[in-house]
């Protein structure tokens, strides 16, 4: 389950940041989201992981919802037009 929900978000992300840029920023909106996608992939892990003894795994979700939620009302505000 985590593989068909990991791989529609990722098609859906790059395809709204490809739609959202003119025909000839399309090539760099697309380069900008996997660079950011793989840093996201590669560093977060690390970066929670480093976190997790010193803040536990109750508060670590917490603020990953938080975040989550954040994100949400972001994409809310500035996609829909």
């Amino acid at each position: 389950m985590i593989g068909l929900g990991f791989g529609n978000l990722s098609s859906i992300s790059q395809t709204m940041a490809v739609k959202a840029v003119p025909r000839e920023g399309k090539a760099r909106a697309t380069a900008t989201f996997l660079i950011f996608f793989d840093i996201g992939n590669g560093l977060g892990p690390v970066v929670l992981g480093l976190m997790l003894p010193v803040i536990g795994y109750t508060v670590m979700y917490v603020l990953l919802g938080i975040i989550v939620l954040l994100t949400i009302l972001l994409y809310r505000r500035f996609s829909l037009r």
